[in-house]
Order: C-alpha cells, then structure tokens, then sequence
C-alpha cells in the first residue's frame, strides 16, 4: 500500500582500494535466494524488532522472529563477504584489534544441512540475553566491570553448550567432520585462510599452507555475534571503553570457536593443545578464564590412528572439503598435488618449496610479507607472482598493545603462495627463472640480519631503486589479471626499506 519509490544508480568513479575492497554479488540469483531463505518458508513474524540498544544490538534477540537456518546460509553463502567486513573495516585499523587472532587460521563452519533440532534453535533463543554485546551498553572505561558483565553470560551460555555436549554420542572422526559444511561441492565460502600481517590482515578462499597451530569452527551464534560486534555494532567515533570491551568480547569468541575445533579432538589431547595456545595467561589470570571444563574430559570423536591427532583432524577436513580446500603445490606437497603447469615453473617451485621449509629465527629479518616476481626467459611464458608471508608465533594472545613480549620466533614458519595474499605488501623481489635454485640457496642460508641485507642488495627493490615504481606498476597489473574482481590497488604505506 506505500506509494512508488525508485532506486537511482550513479557511477562511482573512485578508485579501488585493495585494503576496503569487499564484494558483495546483487543479481536475479541473489534475489532468488532470497525468496527462498526469507520469503517461501512457512513462520510468521508477530512483532517487529524494536530498536532498543539490548534488542537492536543483539542479532538473536532482534531477529528471533526469523528461522534460524535461513539465518546462517544467508550468511554461509558470502562467508567470506562477512569476515572480511571486520578484516578490512574499521575494527581492524591498526593494531589494537588484530592482536586478537593469529597470524595465519584456518575457518569452516558447522553444517547448515544438519536439522537445526526444534529445542536446538528454542536452547540458543532461551541463552540469547546472557549474550549481549558491546553496542547495547553505556561506553564505560570500568575494565572490570566490561569484563565481569560479558563473561559471566558467556560463562552461562558455555554451561548450557557442555550439558548438551555431553549428551553427545561419539562417533568415528569421519562421520563426525560430517558436520562440517562443505559448501554444497561448489561455494568457495566452506574454508578460509586469515593471514595478519601486524597491522594488516587479510581473507582467502581455501585452506591454505601448511597445518596451522588453530582453527575455528563456527555455528550460526558464534558467527552472527562477530559480524555484530565488530561490524554492525561497532562505532568508529566510539570511546577507548567502547573499543576495550569490544576487543575483550572478541577475546571470548575467539575461544569459543577455538573450543569448537578442539571438540572435534581426543580428550586425551585437547587440554595440552588447549593451554599450548595460551601458554602462562590462564596460570596468571586463573580467575578471570574459570570456566566450565568438564567438557574436555568428554570424548565426542573416535578412530584417531597416531599420537599428533590435530594434523589427522586437518587431513579429515581437507577430505571433506575436496576440491574447496583448494590444492597446496608449496607447503603441502603431497604425492598427488606437486605438479606444476610447466618445466620451468617446476623448477621455480621446486626452489621455492625449500624455502617455505625454513623456520624459526632465520625469518626474524624478514618483513611481514612480500611479493616476489620471477622472470621467465624471454618467450618462454609469463613472469610469475608468489607473496611470501611470515607466520609469527606466540606464546599468547592477550596483549592489547606490542605482542613483542609474548612472542615465541622459534615458532615461526613461512607460507609461499602463488599470487598475492595482502593488500600492504611490505617489500619486493626480483629474480630471473635461471637464478632461483641460487636465491632459495642464498635465502635458506640467511641466519642474521647481515645476512639479510645481502640477499636483499642481490634480489630486493629498495624504495630508492629507480624500477621501484616499474615493479609495483607490475605487481599490481598481474593481480588485476589474476583476481579481477578482487583487486584494488595496493597500500604501499607500509613499504619498509630492506
């Protein structure tokens, strides 16, 4: 009964940014979906969410009216539009939120096409007010207070998860990763990599390099709560307690869906693995993490064959994921997946696998990431882009500031990956096909800094090298014609020198 309204369209003109260049498809397909998740199932809506701060922040609240599973494929279908709304937004500028997670995790999500049973949905509705969020609070500079507050509902909501999950019937590892999504076979959204680069992070699609230290599993009430509190409810122009409790907060989710994957997991391992990622915070602040544990001691998954159960885990879900879990010729070669599309990118790959082996305190001298170009002979096909990105260790993610103090460098590994993987590439190298056996040689055998700066005046682009500019021209063509929709131009604000 309204009157007629009209949508006026109007080029934008502005250039494209990798850093906030997030995707989002409008189509005759996407409206589709959305008759069908929305407006076909039979539900009635009875009242309208009000726009109260403990509603209208708090999705399982506000949308209550609206079925749940219709709620978690609309956000399963573009997952990856929805984490790299906090990636690349505002939340993430600088270093205060990023200290949140690691530097390289793998995501998937619990199966949409499992029935959400009748008490499962009514459980999470009936949990919902103890899981309020940021947005709907007074900003408050009382750290006690922001922290008492959202962990004791948490605390509340963990209680209700273990009685079920004691409930639970164990079952071999694969019929359990079963509850995994896959992504129907063809959304590329089922697994993603989360790279952070310091300041910076960035989203991928697949379970790229090698095994990483964590993962989440997420549900829809663990996903919905991170698109709110770090989207949705989050105030840019908000106040220093405004930003404290949403990083606290954020603490908590990540643990819960770290927990998730753990639940996957013997119970004979899950404390060790547990308290590895957290190694000293909880003796330290053994009041403030008490939780429930019982569900640690309560095995949900049998059949694991060797005594490192977490890399059986990967392997399983890597299984059930096939092809979106996207194949891994550099850190992961396997019988089955090594080969490269040509001679001469075997043998540039080949180099560069020895290098992704290096570890440890070797890669202290190395900047977050880099691009790197290897020239083919002339004629011979086109040059190649690999990004090489370090993966920092730490003993603990708790630091709100420098994480230098919990900082484990023994633990640090390398990911090599053909095309680009950042959108603040923090240094660049040059080499000729015919050179790369040398430049792995001369790389695996960097022990210092001095070292480091050798390699870098044979190979590197100093911001005063007179190709500089040539080279980042390159660079950022190449990932246009790589990844089209995806690219933007590159942020070369965090460029270092060496």
């Amino acid at each position: 009964g309204a009157a007629s309204f009209w949508y006026r369209l109007r080029l934008d003109h502005q250039s494209v940014v990798a850093k906030d260049h997030v995707l989002y498809e409008w189509s005759d397909r996407r409206m589709a979906r959305y008759r069908q998740l929305f407006l076909e199932p039979a539900y009635e809506v009875r009242e309208l969410p009000s726009y109260a701060p403990e509603v209208a922040a708090n999705p399982l609240v506000a949308f209550a009216g609206l079925p749940m599973e219709s709620r978690y494929r609309f956000m399963l279908d573009d997952a990856r539009f929805f984490i790299e709304g906090f990636i690349k937004g505002p939340v993430c500028r600088g270093q205060v939120a990023l200290n949140v997670i690691e530097d390289r995790f793998w995501v998937v999500f619990f199966s949409p096409d499992r029935p959400l049973a009748a008490e499962r949905e009514k459980a999470i509705e009936q949990m919902s007010t103890f899981l309020q969020l940021p947005a709907s609070d007074a900003e408050s500079l009382n750290v006690f207070k922001i922290w008492t507050r959202y962990w004791e509902g948490q605390k509340v909501y963990m209680t209700a998860k273990q009685a079920r999950f004691e409930q639970i019937r164990a079952m071999p590892l694969e019929q359990a990763v079963g509850f995994v999504w896959d992504g129907g076979g063809s959304n590329p959204n089922a697994g993603l990599t989360i790279f952070r680069h310091t300041d910076s992070a960035y989203v991928a699609n697949g379970l790229l390099g090698d095994y990483p230290e964590t993962a989440w599993v997420m549900d829809y009430p663990l996903f919905e709560r991170i698109h709110y509190l770090l989207v949705a409810g989050f105030d840019v122009y908000g106040n220093v307690g405004h930003q404290l409790s949403t990083r606290i907060v954020m603490d908590f989710l990540r643990m819960e869906g770290e927990d998730h994957f753990l639940a996957f997991l013997p119970s004979s391992h899950r404390r060790a693995i547990r308290d590895s990622w957290y190694q000293g915070i909880r003796k330290r602040r053994a009041k403030q993490f008490k939780e429930p544990t019982e569900w640690l001691s309560v095995d949900a998954v049998t059949g694991y064959r060797t005594d490192d159960p977490q890399r059986e885990l990967y392997e399983a879900l890597r299984r059930r994921l096939g092809p979106l879990a996207g194949e891994d010729r550099l850190n992961r070669c396997g019988p089955q997946n090594c080969a490269a599309p040509d001679a001469t990118q075997g043998q540039v790959e080949q180099a560069l696998r020895r290098m992704a082996a290096v570890q440890g305190r070797q890669l202290i001298p190395l900047p977050d990431v880099a691009f790197l170009r290897v020239r083919n002979a002339a004629g011979a096909g086109r040059d190649l882009a690999y990004s090489l990105v370090v993966d920092k260790s730490y003993s603990n993610l708790t630091s709100m500031l420098e994480n230098e103090d919990t900082r484990s460098p023994d633990g640090d590994r390398l990911t090599i990956l053909p095309g680009f993987y950042a959108s603040y590439p923090n240094f660049f190298f040059d080499v000729d096909a015919a050179d790369i056996v040398a430049f792995a040689d001369r790389f695996t055998a960097i022990r210092n800094r001095d070292d480091y700066e050798r390699f870098v005046a044979l190979y590197g682009l100093r911001r005063t090298n007179p190709k500089f500019w040539e080279a980042s021209d390159w660079f950022q063509a190449e990932y246009g014609r790589l990844e089209p929709l995806q690219a933007g131009i590159f942020d070369l604000n965090r460029y270092r020198n060496r």
